[in-house]
C-alpha cells in the first residue's frame, strides 16, 4: 500500500470517529429529552400523551443495538496519534532499516570503548 493512500485513510477513519463521537453525544441529549418530557408528562391527567411517550420509548428500547454498534465503533477506533504510529513501525519493520541503525550503533560503541580503553 502507497504510504500516502494509507495516510489518506489514516485522516478518513479519525474524521470517522469525531463523527461516530457526535451521534453519541446527540443519541444521549436526544434520550435525556425524552426522559425529561417523560417526567413532566407523569403528572399530566392526559393518558393519550403519556401513551405516545410510552410507545416512543419503546421503540427507542428496540433499536439498542444500534447505540451499541455505534458506541462499539467509536471504541474500537484508534486515535490518530496511535494510527500514525502503527503506520510508521509497519514501514519501518518492512525495510531493512532497524538491522542497518543496530550495526551502526554497535560500531560506534565499538569505537568509543577502544577510546576508553586507550585512555586508561
Amino acid at each position: 500500500m502507497n504510504i500516502t493512500l494509507a495516510l489518506y485513510l489514516v485522516d478518513i477513519i479519525s474524521n470517522l470517529d469525531c463523527i461516530l463521537a457526535i451521534i453519541i453525544i446527540c443519541i444521549i441529549s436526544v434520550i435525556l429529552i425524552f426522559i425529561i418530557i417523560y417526567i413532566m408528562a407523569l403528572g399530566s391527567y392526559d393518558n393519550h400523551e403519556t401513551d405516545k411517550i410510552n410507545k416512543l420509548f419503546q421503540w427507542l428500547g428496540s433499536k439498542w443495538w444500534v447505540c451499541l454498534i455505534i458506541i462499539s465503533l467509536a471504541i474500537i477506533t484508534p486515535s490518530k496519534s496511535t494510527m500514525h504510529l502503527m503506520l510508521g513501525t509497519y514501514y519501518l519493520q518492512s525495510t531493512n532499516l532497524p538491522a542497518k541503525v543496530t550495526e551502526a550503533l554497535e560500531l560506534k560503541l565499538d569505537d568509543v570503548i577502544a577510546d576508553l580503553k586507550g585512555k586508561k
